[in-house]
């Protein structure tokens, strides 16, 4: 049983378990292979600046340096930013941002060169958060986790990072991603603090997963949901564990 990072103090339930269209790549990387809360939507643009960062998280209790947990949905194209205002209590929606680009098809990366952009859990640490990338700055989800080495899964390098192209990764525009570089770096300036990154083909609403109930992927993605559906019941990350090549799900809730 391998487990990923979460805080013993809080109270667990345990849940049970359980083709978008190709979107242009202008050349290949090296190294890539329902909304609840009133988060501030981000136009796509080259021009964001971000200087009210800190004065935008003020005025939802939070500052540079608190818990943060990322959301990407690959069909909708949005990157939902998260933050536990001054590490206490629920999660509370900050941003949604547009994901310029992502390649390949829903589902998940199985190997080195298919393509494809992540689906799974993720949790990111100070050295997989990146000042210089070859396409601006970058957040590494540290792929492969350990329910995709069980699979025999393959790849490296899956970033979220700037410059707007993808083949394989989550592309941004340099501002945005500058922005979320400088959340989720004073995140992990914190000693022994780590981020959420829970990338998903779609938002898991029951609608959407019956629209791909005959997908090869319907069973990992019941995974999927097990997290996305507690994580919407409680706004606090879950406890997740990889048994049996499963992933595993225990609901969280505030101290």
């Amino acid at each position: 049983m391998s487990r990923f990072p979460t805080r013993s103090s809080r109270r667990g339930v345990l849940l049970n378990l359980g083709g978008a269209a190709l979107l242009p790549v202008p050349f290949a990387l090296n190294g890539c292979d329902a909304v609840d809360g009133d988060g501030m939507h981000v136009s796509f643009s080259r021009e964001f600046n971000g200087e009210d960062l800190a004065a935008d998280l003020k005025a939802i209790g939070a500052a540079l340096g608190d818990p943060v947990m990322l959301r990407v949905f690959k069909q909708e194209r949005e990157l939902e930013a998260w933050v536990q205002p001054g590490g206490n209590g629920v999660f509370k929606l900050f941003r949604v941002y547009p994901v310029c680009y992502y390649s390949g098809d829903l589902g998940p990366k199985i190997k080195q060169g298919d393509m494809q952009s992540p689906e799974g859990f993720y949790y990111a640490r100070a050295q997989h958060v990146r000042a210089q990338s070859q396409y601006h700055r970058a957040i590494d989800f540290g792929y492969p986790n350990t329910y995709d080495r069980a699979h025999g899964y393959t790849g490296s390098e899956l970033l979220i990072h700037g410059n707007c192209i993808s083949s394989g990764c989550y592309a941004m525009t340099d501002p945005l991603v500058d922005e979320l570089y400088r959340m989720t770096l004073a995140t992990t300036d914190v000693a022994g603090q780590g981020f959420w990154i829970h990338a998903f083909p779609f938002r898991m609403t029951q609608n959407n997963m019956n629209r791909y109930k005959d997908s090869q992927w319907q069973g990992f993605w019941k995974q999927l949901k097990s997290g996305y559906d507690a994580f919407e019941l409680t706004k606090m990350p879950p406890s997740i564990t990889v048994e049996d090549a499963h992933y595993v799900v225990k609901s969280v809730q505030s101290a």
